[in-house]
C-alpha cells in the first residue's frame, strides 16, 4: 500500500481547515507557505 499519496483539497475547505479568509489564503500561496494547483 503506498501512503504516500498526497490528498489535495479545495479552496473553500482550506480556508475551513486554517481558519483564515481567503485573502490571507492567497497571500499564503504567494509566498510558497502553501502549495497550489489548478482543478483539471
Amino acid at each position: 500500500m503506498d501512503t504516500s499519496a498526497e490528498r489535495w483539497i479545495g479552496r473553500s475547505e482550506a480556508l475551513g481547515r486554517l481558519g483564515v479568509k481567503a485573502q490571507t489564503l492567497y497571500a499564503y500561496v504567494s509566498r510558497g507557505r502553501i502549495t497550489a494547483r489548478p482543478d483539471p
